[in-house]
């Protein structure tokens, strides 16, 4: 949420819609990280506007699976999930994601 205002989600709206544009239009592919509550903070999960793009769902439950999914703002399933986050290995600090 840092650097969103959340007051004014039609602001937010508006901003990644002409990213999306803007991406799109110079043959860039547009993919979304985010979760529920974010996106329902954010822009509101009456927004559909994202769901034309694929999602990678953060969703820290330590359960490596997409079959958990629940389907928010106009997405019906995702293609990646972040199951865990923070982990550290030899010093090294790393999130966990999973796809199929």
């Amino acid at each position: 949420r840092q650097g969103w205002n959340l007051r004014i989600k039609e602001e937010n709206r508006k901003f990644l819609k002409e990213m999306f544009m803007e991406a799109t239009k110079h043959g860039k592919k547009v993919g979304i990280y985010t979760s529920s509550a974010e996106w329902s903070q954010i822009v509101g999960n009456d927004w559909t506007e994202g769901a034309k793009f694929p999602l990678w769902w953060a969703r820290w439950d330590a359960k490596p699976t997409l079959k958990n999914f629940q389907p928010f703002a106009g997405w019906r399933r995702c293609i990646m999930k972040q199951y865990d986050h923070n982990k550290n290995l030899c010093g090294v600090n790393f999130d966990q994601n999973y796809t199929e």
